[in-house]
């Protein structure tokens, strides 16, 4: 219940003082009472979620070996190791059955660079270079089943996003189907999901 102060005439300390009060300046104030906790701005006012596959999307992005939106390190695309990132991710939502991953090129979409369907629920991570055990693995835009790292065509610079996504069940699809048609699958069957974007370009005129 608001607690209630009344204006009266006192002194203030430093010499001056109020002066009393007209008949007619005796009514009362309502003050609130003071806030145990202090107020915390709505989720969405503060953060920038990247629209995603699904019907939810995590306020947590993917964690990788660069920044969100930053240069990809040269070791995971084809100039270099061309190995998958280490990467880890928010833990799954009540409801999860299992977990995908993809990397996908935003500005060549038909590439897949990698899928990954199966994944076991309480994963949080995958190591550098890791295919979980029990995991189906989509054959990537180079016809191999498992990871290709970037690889834009000489000059150009392309935006790549590994996507995480929960799901309700698990894919009927097998090891080695086609990475367009596992992101599709993916894309279709997650009920929420969350990434993390970086950049690559090569050298070239």
């Amino acid at each position: 219940m608001a607690a209630t102060a009344v204006l009266v005439a006192c002194d203030t300390g430093d010499g001056r003082g109020l002066r009393p009060a007209r008949p007619d300046q005796n009514e009362s104030i309502s003050v609130p009472p003071p806030s145990s906790t202090v107020p915390v701005p709505d989720a969405e006012s503060t953060l920038d979620p990247v629209t995603l596959p699904g019907t939810g999307v995590s306020s947590s992005k993917v964690g990788a070996p660069w920044v969100d939106g930053a240069t990809i390190d040269v070791r995971f695309t084809c100039d270099g190791e061309n190995v998958s990132p280490s990467i880890s991710w928010p833990a799954a939502p009540e409801g999860t059955a299992s977990i995908g991953v993809a990397m996908v090129d935003d500005d060549a979409p038909d590439f897949v660079h990698w899928a990954l369907a199966g994944i076991d629920p309480e994963r949080v991570s995958l190591a550098e270079a890791e295919t979980p055990a029990g995991a189906i693995r989509g054959t990537n835009g180079a016809g191999e089943a498992g990871y290709t790292g970037p690889c834009p065509p000489n000059g150009e610079q392309h935006t790549y996003r590994i996507i995480v996504f929960y799901l309700s069940g698990e894919l009927t699809l097998g090891d080695g189907a086609p990475g367009a048609q596992m992101v599709e699958a993916l894309t279709a069957g997650s009920f929420e999901s969350t990434s993390v974007s970086g950049i690559y370009r090569r050298a070239g005129a």
